[in-house]
């Protein structure tokens, strides 16, 4: 440890500072310092610094005083230590609990006093000021001399007695040591006026025969008044004795007890003190006793339904009566506050006509019970009890135990406990089970009559099975909520007694014999082991033809047996049966199903391919179909594929249509115009393609026409019908030669899926009849050849087919958005914004 450490900073501290104490020691290696307090625990706040080295106490107290030691540790164990001593002193304080030195409040001629309590090291003296000058015993008269004393020798508790007016002032108590001083202030009030009940006036009073009334009498006085009771005038006298009739409580109040009915007047309440004199009076009334109109019955109510318990009183015509509900002895909270204390929802008043009822909303178990409705008036309080039972269906029974019957693998035992009738008598017991083979289902195992027996047989359960079961009970309201699971308990293993379903078969690859079935569900395998053994014979063998193969162990679902590829064995009738197995025994085979063993590929091929173009993507392939017989093809004729390549490619790269049935034409499109193709086809079953039939080559088309009819206009001929006009199109010897035009039109409430088409050979014009006047129609142009459409018409022209128009119409220019209307003897040219208000408006017209 270095000289001098640990030491202090600062080294004469005061109560307040913040005190750091340093410990320096050498040595190699890490050391590890510590601190402590000699005889007693560090402060709470105290913080180590620097590695432990140093140790902070901010705003040290007097008790933090005494010896701190610092140990120093080196890792191998050796150690040194020092001592410090923490000496403080302290200015002048007052404890935060020094609650006695406030500001004075005084009647006349009562007695104050103030206590002044500090602490401080060294010791504290202390002095008084009055209205900030020294107060002492010497420099008071004569008066103040007789009333105003200190004790001693502390000097710290100024009292003064019987105070009076001259006695206001600011009192002031300084504590002071050599580190300064601090001071407390109080302001005394003395207080001096005659009774007065401006605040406080008695009250008029009401009460029944035999009940009691209390006066209230409390005037501000100073000093304390002296309380006289009078009655009409008459001195009462009350007394402060518990057993007496008419009393005086609380020093000035009247109590009257066992009312009569003489005790009905006037009271008045008498107050004299030194200043003056003040009464205030009241009548008292003696009313007959408020009774019960309308007494609660008690109640017998469903569950989940809403009820109303009816309770009303007559107070008389004069008080004012308030109803209180309990429940159970609570009373039920029926206003409350929606945030602090919201009312029990479960509850409502009755008002108007049924003020004083009380409505039961949603009834369940937990709101039975006994009820009670206070009826309180002014003058007394009047209780009824009731009860309410609710009833509905019967609560979960408990304790369900299941036990396997002895010596039966499909029959257990459920024993329970009886649950809560609910007020109801239970009928009807049901058992209800889940296994480990249909998790998350429960089903309804066996229902039975309620008895004195609280248990119930199940049979006909699966064997190697996992069953829970819960129990529900039934009364004449309905079923009751299933109790808690019972333990589980699994039931032993037997040979399989269902077979397998939807035996059957076919296909599968050349020489081959598939027989399916469908697996046996894991609920009625019975056992561990679940696999399957399969039987065939040829149609028509005799019971000893029968052939028996097992499959590899499993729940299978097929099993392909090989015959052998020759014409014997190809597409056959056999007949085949299945039977289930497990690790316990076998199961009953199943009813035998007649089959067909796997197809042959087709021996012959189709003849005769031709291939017709049929625009410029598509083509249109014929050929003579196969026979569909056993001998031709090997099996059942499944369908027909059209394969396609360009000359150019090689016929791996063949593209395929299929097509399924007896056909002998098909359509292959997606081609390219222009373009030459090689087309085989070929006949297919299920085991698989026939031979290509001979390949076919044929070119697609040239294009349609690139360019589209220009200049299109439409002329209203009459009511119901239009000429179309437009500018022909001309075609390139890359395109197939103009057929002629067709012209597509539409209703514009309709899509252009239901348009109307008409061809008008190389004309350049067509005639439309069989519109509808009023209707909106869209007409567009397009030309033709062998190698489809071309482009339409753009852009698309609309025209409204008016009602009453002239008789030559009108027809729309697109290119330059205006409308040439013709009449027999005018024309006009109008924008097409003036003629589009004009359609509008016949629009309107029509729909409204």
């Amino acid at each position: 440890m270095v000289s001098g450490f640990p030491n202090l900073f600062p080294k004469n501290a005061l109560r307040g500072d913040d005190v750091r104490l340093e410990c320096f020691a050498w040595g190699t290696n890490d050391l590890v310092y510590k601190w402590s307090k000699v005889g007693g625990t560090l402060p709470r706040n105290t913080r180590v610094a620097d590695q432990g080295r140093v140790l902070n106490i901010p705003n040290i107290q007097l008790e933090d005083r005494g010896t701190y030691q610092c140990i120093v540790t080196r890792k191998q164990g050796q150690s040194a230590s020092g001592q410090v001593t923490v000496s403080l002193a302290a200015s002048p304080y007052f404890s935060n609990f020094n609650t006695e030195f406030t500001d004075q409040f005084a009647d006349r001629d009562t007695d104050v006093q103030w206590k002044c309590d500090a602490s401080g090291d060294p010791a504290v003296e202390y002095k008084w000021y009055r209205n900030s000058d020294v107060l002492i015993a010497a420099l008071l008269n004569a008066d103040q001399a007789a009333r105003y004393a200190w004790n001693a020798p502390n000097n710290n508790i100024l009292t003064i007695s019987k105070v009076m007016a001259a006695d206001e002032a600011m009192y002031q108590c300084a504590a002071t040591n050599l580190h300064g001083t601090k001071y407390v202030t109080g302001q005394l009030k003395v207080y001096g006026f005659k009774p007065i009940f401006t605040k406080s006036p008695l009250s008029d009073r009401y009460a029944v025969i035999g009940g009691n009334a209390t006066f209230t009498c409390s005037p501000e006085a100073s000093p304390s008044a002296q309380i006289t009771w009078l009655k009409n005038g008459v001195d009462v006298n009350p007394v402060e004795n518990p057993d007496a009739r008419v009393q005086r409580v609380g020093g000035s109040n009247l109590f009257i007890k066992t009312i009569e009915q003489n005790d009905q007047g006037k009271y008045t309440c008498f107050a004299k003190n030194s200043f003056g004199e003040a009464r205030s009076e009241a009548q008292l009334t003696i009313l007959d006793r408020p009774r019960f109109q309308q007494l609660p019955l008690d109640e017998d109510i469903g569950f989940n339904r809403t009820q109303m318990l009816r309770c009303r009183g007559n107070p008389g015509p004069i008080l004012d009566v308030v109803y209180v509900w309990k429940h159970n002895t609570r009373i039920i909270n029926l206003e409350g506050n929606p945030e602090l204390n919201p009312p029990d929802p479960n509850y409502e008043r009755g008002v108007g006509t049924r003020d004083g009822y009380l409505i039961i909303k949603n009834t369940t178990f937990a709101t039975g019970g006994d009820y009670s409705c206070v009826f309180t008036t002014p003058v007394s309080e009047l209780s009824w009890p009731l009860n309410v039972k609710i009833y509905g269906p019967p609560g979960p029974p408990a304790g369900i135990q299941a036990i396997l019957k002895t010596g039966f693998a499909d029959r257990m035992v459920i024993t329970w406990f009886k649950g809560g009738e609910n007020n109801r008598p239970i009928t009807k017991y049901r058992v209800e089970g889940i296994n480990n083979h249909n998790p998350g289902v429960w089903e309804v195992l066996k229902e039975a009559p309620a008895t004195s027996t609280l248990s119930m047989e199940v049979d006909n359960l699966n064997p190697w099975t996992s069953y829970n079961f819960r129990v529900r009970a039934q009364n004449e309201v309905g079923w009751g909520e299933p109790s808690g699971v019972s333990n589980q308990v699994t039931t032993p293993t037997r040979a399989p007694d269902v077979v397998p379903l939807n035996v059957g078969g076919g296909g599968g690859k050349v020489g081959t014999l598939v027989i399916a079935w469908n697996r046996i569900p894991p609920v009625k395998q019975f056992g561990p082991g679940i696999s399957y053994k399969v039987y065939y014979r040829r149609l028509g063998g005799s019971e000893t033809d029968w052939e028996e193969k097992i499959p590899p162990k499993g729940n299978i679902n097929r099993h392909v047996e090989t015959l052998g590829a020759t014409d014997n064995n190809i597409y056959k009738q056999f007949e085949v049966k299945v039977k289930a197995y497990n690790d316990v025994g076998d199961g009953p085979e199943s009813p035998k199903e007649t089959i067909y063993s796997a197809e042959g590929l087709p021996n012959e091929r189709p003849q005769n391919v031709r291939v017709e173009q049929f625009n410029m993507t598509a083509l249109r392939v014929f050929w003579i179909p196969v026979p569909d017989t056993v001998d031709t093809m090997k099996g059942v004729l499944a369908g027909y594929r059209i394969s396609y390549w360009k000359t150019t490619e090689n016929q791996n790269l063949a593209l395929r249509k299929t097509y399924y049935g007896q056909r002998r034409s098909g359509i292959i499109t997606g081609l390219r115009p222009k373009t030459m193709y090689y087309i085989s086809v070929q006949v297919f079953n299920t085991a698989g393609n026939g031979d290509f039939a001979e390949q076919f080559p044929q070119e697609t088309l040239r294009p349609s026409p690139r360019n589209m009819p220009e200049d299109a206009k439409v002329y209203a001929a009459t009511q119901t019908s239009v000429k179309l006009t437009w500018r022909g199109v001309s075609t390139t010897p890359n395109e197939e030669p103009l057929t002629g035009y067709m012209v597509r039109y539409w209703k514009g409430s309709e899509t252009i899926h239901k348009n109307i088409i008409i061809t008008v050979g190389r004309k350049t014009y067509a005639e439309i009849t069989g519109l509808e006047p009023g209707e909106t129609y869209n007409f567009r142009v397009m030309g033709y050849s062998r190698g489809g459409n071309g482009k339409m018409s753009s852009p698309m022209i609309t025209i409204y087919m008016i009602k009453d128009a002239c008789e030559q119409g009108y027809h729309l220019r697109t290119t330059d958005n205006r409308v040439t209307v013709r009449c027999s003897s005018c024309l006009h040219m109008v924008s097409y914004s003036l003629v589009s208000l004009i359609m509008m408006y016949h629009i309107l017209e029509r729909y409204l």
